[in-house]
């Protein structure tokens, strides 16, 4: 994508999800009529686009909740009616994030060619580099804005984070509410692709989170790579994830 390195920290949309196999696979889907929870943040975002005294967007939702969807969603949406900016993912930990915006980014740039840019971290509370991104984003000249999503449970710990580094007051924040059960059921119907679904309400009240949902949907559409054991282990590494973040904001 660059002249160099080999292994770019920045990658395009398509790269990044085709990377991310399993996130295109859970995320990679349309429902009829759109998920409110979801495209009511895609319009926040897109209002965040067009404010020139914003750099920074921040979404947070508990885990299962569509970080990654909003994400899908919002770049096809943004490539789709032609935004003036390009998308750019972050692979974080790839490279050292100074190097990067110097030799992926920098290198684009004259004083006869400029280039807009909209850098993308998902999972940003895994990230440790993230004072780095942060400051290359407000310091390094370049036009762009930076969209971050993390799970709630690092959201703390990221508001400090931004405050050392001065730029709450170029940050919006938002999240992602707790999904209505008519957001549940329509999404397990175009996931499982029925009109209706036997026990449907009882399902969406059992397991109220568009995650399971999605794995429940697919199950029922009869796909042959179900892993019950994969889908526990995925449910205990994030809990174990949001229950570091929680205990190392209670130690700052």
């Amino acid at each position: 994508y660059f002249d160099s390195p080999s292994i770019p920290l920045f990658v395009p949309v398509s790269i990044y999800f085709e990377e991310e196999r399993t996130k295109r696979r859970l995320n990679d889907f349309e429902v009829p009529g759109g998920i409110k929870s979801i495209e009511d943040r895609i319009n926040e975002v897109i209002e965040f686009l067009h404010n020139p005294d914003r750099k920074i967007f921040v979404l947070d939702a508990f885990g299962g909740f569509g970080k990654t969807h909003f994400l899908w969603r919002f770049s096809q949406k943004a490539i789709k009616t032609g935004l003036d900016r390009e998308i750019w993912f972050i692979r974080d930990g790839i490279r050292d994030v100074r190097e990067a915006i110097q030799d992926e980014i920098g290198a684009r740039e004259s004083a006869r060619e400029k280039h807009k840019y909209i850098f993308v971290l998902d999972d940003a509370d895994r990230a440790e580099d993230i004072k780095e991104i942060l400051n290359c984003i407000n310091k390094s000249g370049v036009d762009a804005k930076l969209i971050i999503s993390l799970r709630t449970a690092g959201l703390s710990v990221l508001k400090e984070t931004i405050d050392s580094v001065r730029c709450r007051e170029l940050t919006v924040f938002t999240s992602i509410p707790q999904w209505s059960e008519d957001e549940l059921r329509k999404l397990l119907r175009t996931i499982a692709q029925k009109e209706e679904i036997r026990d449907e309400d009882e399902i969406v009240k059992r397991y109220p989170n568009p995650f399971f949902i999605v794995e429940i949907g697919l199950n029922i559409r009869g796909r042959d790579d179900y892993d019950f054991q994969r889908i526990k282990e995925h449910i205990l590494e994030s809990l174990l994830n949001d229950t570091k973040k929680v205990l190392s904001g209670e130690q700052i």
